[in-house]
């Protein structure tokens, strides 16, 4: 499930593995956080979709607008999502509490993001160049 969506089975595929490869995936359940064999494959799928860059590090959302609730940053390395929120007083990523991390430099290079960050050091936001 994302964002309360429910995924439909069209969404998805089946692969098979080898049965002493999931032997081994079932003594991982219960730790790391980990609670189904799916969530342990879709982890390391990740990783090497990574480590060959085949897939995005970032993925934003609500581009059209910032608001009180932030922009927020789909973090595929760490698979949750960040708030960065953009301020009067300047712009924060609430997950790394910093205001030059990978998360808010990602979003310094979105050009939406930018035309919004633009407008609004116009209006006196302490906000970075971009």
């Amino acid at each position: 499930m994302i964002h309360g969506c429910v995924m439909s089975k069209d969404e998805y595929t089946t692969i098979r593995i080898p049965k002493e490869l999931s032997k081994e995936l079932d003594g991982l359940i219960g730790t790391r956080g980990f609670r189904s064999k799916a969530e342990i494959v879709k982890e390391a799928l990740r990783h090497l979709l990574l480590q060959y860059a085949r897939m995005p590090l970032f993925q934003h959302f609500n581009l059209d607008e910032i608001d009180e609730h932030g922009v927020k940053v789909l973090d595929y390395q760490l698979n949750r999502i960040v708030d960065v929120f953009v301020k009067p007083e300047g712009i924060r990523c609430a997950y790394c509490d910093a205001n030059d991390c990978v998360h808010v430099q990602h979003l310094l290079t979105v050009p939406s993001i930018k035309d919004v960050i633009r407008k609004r050091r116009k209006d006196g936001w302490d906000l970075p160049e971009v």
